[in-house]
């Protein structure tokens, strides 16, 4: 054994922690079995000819003085098996040191899935991934040992990656092949672990949020309201000669209140949108208030009733507006975006029209996608 390998060793024998192995890859390339063949014992279920895990499982084993937990995943684009599911059941782990990335390389080309099989993963963890990770071309048994390195050469090549690479199950490998892959797992050890949760929620949340919350030239809810009924106003004077019939901006905002106190003991959400809709004549359900002096409303990103303030067709009355709301708009309040299918989008403290201080987004299902703080609108993890 080499100097190096004598220092690892060290570090490894000085550290208490355990180390996390992840054996992935897509079904049939043999992660079982280059699980039963690190753990020296037939623990994982081998099937040749059908999905034979269905489960993240884990598998420990105690060597160099360090405990090591390997978990064998189900294939990925298996079609028996759900891949939001495996991925949810990884990130439960919360920390990877390496991930071995199975491939067959005896089959007799590369496929689309198998290139696949990387990107989904940076998609799932960004880049980084890649330095906790190493290539195993499985099945290496079944190439002739003279043409294997030229063969894994060209599928290496395909991937347009630079990881380590090892030659599972091939015999002639020197020092044994199983003692490449602890090696592997040992230098691992030393880099520490990539953090699966924070890296799963920076990719999963920090796009689909930016579109939330970042929207320009679009108000949140209760903003919205106000700049609806005072642009409506100064549209009402221009149209009657300052004599008009509709209730006057104050005792709209008066009306808007009492309707928002009523509805929330009375009815809420539905009560709520339903009548917001009548205050401007029109119908939000169907994606415009209906405003009188034809401001345009539209479905902005996917949101219901939004204001697009350039889309205010008369001007002076668009500027009247939010030069005389500025402090409403920019102030610090609660307020909300929606979906068009009337499911919050977001609800939490605004400044200066963007949320900032702690608020929830939430997916168009209505399940949550970031509870926690914003600054600018932005969630403070995607800073």
């Amino acid at each position: 054994m080499n100097y190096c390998a004598i220092i690892l060793l060290i570090f490894v024998l000085s550290c208490h922690c355990d180390v996390n192995i992840m054996v992935i890859g897509k079904a049939g390339t043999g992660k079982s079995t280059l699980v039963n063949n690190l753990m020296d014992s037939y623990v994982a279920k081998v099937n040749h000819y059908e999905t034979g895990t269905y489960d993240v499982n884990k598998y420990t084993i105690k060597k160099y003085g360090t405990t090591f937990n390997i978990y064998d995943t189900p294939g990925l684009f298996d079609p028996n098996v759900n891949m939001n599911q495996i991925f949810n059941k990884i990130n439960k782990i919360n920390s990877i040191n390496l991930f071995l990335i199975c491939f067959d390389i005896s089959q007799a080309r590369l496929t689309q899935n198998d290139l696949q099989v990387i990107e989904t993963l940076k998609y799932q963890y960004s880049d980084n991934i890649l330095k906790h990770s190493v290539l195993v071309f499985t099945k290496s048994n079944l190439i002739n040992h003279d043409v294997l390195e030229s063969v894994a050469k060209q599928r290496y090549n395909k991937f347009n990656i630079n990881v380590p690479a090892i030659y599972a199950y091939d015999d002639k490998t020197e020092n044994g092949w199983q003692n490449k892959v602890w090696d592997q797992m040992v230098k691992q050890s030393k880099k520490g672990e990539f953090i699966l949760k924070a890296n799963d929620l920076r990719i999963r949340v920090c796009e689909p949020a930016k579109k939330v919350t970042m929207i320009d030239n679009i108000y949140p809810w209760y903003v919205d309201k106000l700049v609806t009924l005072k642009y409506n106003e100064c549209i009402e004077k221009a149209n009657n000669n300052n004599n008009s019939s509709f209730f006057g901006f104050f005792g709209s905002i008066l009306a808007f209140a009492g309707f928002l106190v009523l509805t929330v003991v009375t009815g809420g959400g539905a009560a709520f949108l339903g009548g917001l809709a009548t205050i401007g004549g029109g119908s939000l359900a169907s994606g415009g208030l209906g405003m009188i002096g034809g401001a345009s409303i539209l479905g902005v990103g996917g949101f219901l009733g939004g204001i697009i303030v350039s889309d205010l067709q008369n001007v002076d009355c668009k500027n009247y507006a939010i030069d005389n709301l500025s402090y409403e708009i920019n102030k610090c309040h609660h307020d909300k975006f929606i979906y068009d299918n009337e499911i919050t989008a977001f609800e939490g403290v605004f400044c200066n029209n963007r949320p900032h201080g702690n608020g929830k987004i939430y997916e168009r299902s209505g399940s949550i996608m970031w509870d926690g703080n914003f600054i600018n609108g932005i969630p403070e993890i995607c800073i």
